[in-house]
């Protein structure tokens, strides 16, 4: 072969080694492209992941705080219902104390005269001295 030859296929072949060269260069820096586009993704999707762990915890701390109200309120609930059948028990004794005092009420016809009132209270037609005390107020009136 000659120096010619030699020379030539040398000349080829480095061609195709450049060639070749270029090409995995080319690949290389796809690659190297891809590698950090991955990458940027990579940071946004921790990003996001941050900021919805955040946002997760804001919305549990948010559900915490609710449920504190929800029974703060009930226990307010409970508590003003305790004191409406506390009033309503008491309504009930003071209509069975009224409808008692009316049965010691003088009657009409016998009504207005504060000595047919008297007279009831020295009979004794009272149980107690609460009771005295209401009809006297009742015949004045």
């Amino acid at each position: 072969m000659s120096l010619e030859e030699q020379l030539d296929i040398e000349s080829k072949e480095r061609n195709a080694m450049q060639k070749v060269n270029r090409r995995l260069e080319r690949k290389f820096k796809e690659m190297t492209v891809q590698a950090e586009e991955e990458r940027r993704h990579a940071d946004q999707n921790k990003e996001q992941a941050d900021k919805m762990m955040n946002r997760v915890k804001a919305l549990k701390r948010q559900v915490d705080e609710a449920e504190e109200e929800i029974t703060r309120l009930n226990a307010q609930k409970r508590k003003i219902q305790r004191e409406l059948d506390e009033q309503m028990e008491q309504n009930e004794t003071a209509s069975r104390e009224i409808n008692q005092l009316k049965k010691y009420r003088p009657s009409a016809s016998r009504a207005g005269s504060r000595s047919t009132v008297l007279s009831s209270l020295r009979a004794g037609d009272l149980d107690d001295d609460d009771d005295a005390d209401d009809t006297k107020e009742n015949a004045e009136a």
